[in-house]
């Protein structure tokens, strides 16, 4: 019976993980990918990519061999989701043992040791000021909506540099691809404790298509889905991505099948016009809602936005749009300028008045 019991024992703690959760400098369980799209043996060959490419060790021998698939899962992760590994290249070369299985990986890093810590440094310096300037008193949402704004207003839409891939590129320089704002933005939510993943994949419609990154957001344990760089428009910051479900992100999103267990984004109360009674639900008063718009913006100085519920009334209610403004101008005496822009895929609607 003890060497039963002293088999089962050796069985169950080679069964446990190796080296638990990554030592990351935010709360290791607000990296919410992590427990969702990875297998306990995944989540062992990322504790040991981590350990190695965050002591600038980029040639790493496995503890054990290790199967192509599970080390493809666990590097799209880490090289998507942890943006203090800025420093390392997203190319890397496998060493493969006569049976198939994997040795040891060799990456390759961005800049040399000694700068990449001083952007190890500065990079946490801004983005711990950023986080610590958010009011005491304020709930996840709205710190979300803060840090959310504060990237949309800060960094310009940018392919030219390798750091504009990265949240050094976004918090240090002002300019990021997608890839570098779904960073920044799931770095701050961590440090403010808000739990976060950035997501990688297709963007766009129909033939007008291209590689994407954007983020899942825990609220309350509520789940979200968030893209910053589509939110920070030219002309001014959106909130058409901001906090929505599952299936309005499938609309022209499409993530990597590595994320497909992620949890799913069901509720839309935690969007931001469902919160700020900005969502157009049934049909409306055209008339009324174009006179509300265009007072509500030049009361505030800047555009107002409306979500549609319903499709057919989003491009009702677009499609007459410019009749509608003569309505009210000649109606309630109104002179003012217009500019309006439309996102039928989300049907969001939002206008600027002066």
């Amino acid at each position: 019976m003890r060497t039963i019991l002293s088999i089962a024992a050796i069985l169950m703690a080679l069964s446990l993980p190796l080296f638990g959760k990554p030592d990351t400098p935010y709360d290791p369980d607000t990296v919410v990918a992590y427990d969702h799209i990875l297998s306990p043996l995944q989540q062992d060959i990322v504790d040991e990519l981590y350990e190695s490419l965050s002591a600038y060790d980029y040639s790493i021998t496995f503890s054990k061999a290790v199967r192509e698939a599970d080390l493809d899962a666990a590097i799209e992760h880490i090289l998507t989701d942890y943006p203090e590994l800025f420093h390392v290249d997203l190319s890397y070369q496998y060493w493969y043992r006569e049976d198939g299985w994997i040795e040891s990986v060799d990456f390759q890093s961005l800049m040399g040791k000694r700068q990449a810590k001083k952007y190890q440094k500065d990079l946490f310096d801004v983005a711990y000021s950023l986080v610590s300037q958010l009011p005491e008193d304020a709930d996840d949402f709205y710190k979300e909506v803060l840090l959310h704004d504060t990237l949309c207003a800060y960094i310009g839409y940018s392919l030219e540099d390798e750091l504009d891939y990265t949240a050094v590129g976004a918090l240090l320089y002002g300019r990021a691809a997608c890839e570098g704002y779904a960073e920044a933005f799931a770095l701050l939510l961590r440090l403010a404790g808000i739990p976060c993943s950035a997501v990688g994949g297709i963007g766009g419609t129909g033939d007008d298509t291209e590689p994407h990154a954007w983020n899942i957001v825990s609220i309350d344990g509520d789940y979200a889905l968030v893209d910053v760089t589509w939110d920070d428009g030219d002309e001014y910051i959106s909130h058409g991505w901001f906090n929505i479900t599952s299936e309005e992100m499938s609309r022209d999103h499409n993530p990597d099948a590595i994320y497909d267990s992620l949890p799913q984004a069901d509720s839309s109360h935690l969007s931001w016009f469902a919160v700020m009674g900005l969502e157009v639900t049934g049909a409306v008063d055209d008339v009324e809602l174009a006179k509300w718009l265009i007072d509500t913006s030049l009361a505030e100085e800047g555009p107002i936005e409306v979500r549609f519920s319903d499709a057919a009334e989003y491009e009702d209610f677009s499609c007459r749009f410019g009749e509608i403004a003569e309505e009210c101008a000649h109606k309630y005496g109104l002179d003012v300028a217009l500019t309006w822009y439309g996102e039928p895929v989300q049907q969001v609607f939002a206008l600027e008045a002066s």
